[in-house]
């Protein structure tokens, strides 16, 4: 598939959409969260290292990294 191997910023962001990412992409700063609606997989190891991007319940209730 065309996306394969990117994120969704990556993905996004060559499609023409914005979503704020201050830390370019480094899952740093949170500020690119967005809502995955459907199956949202696990925290990846950088949205764990990211403070104070996804409390717990923003990950049950489907939020995650666009990064």
């Amino acid at each position: 598939m065309a996306w394969e191997g990117q994120n969704l910023l990556q993905f996004l962001t060559e499609h023409g959409l914005t979503v704020p990412s201050p830390c370019g992409g480094k899952g740093l700063c949170g500020k690119c969260k967005v809502k995955i609606f459907g199956r949202a997989e696990r925290k990846t190891a950088e949205e764990e290292r990211a403070n104070p991007a996804l409390t717990d319940w923003e990950v049950k209730a489907g939020y995650r990294l666009a990064c």
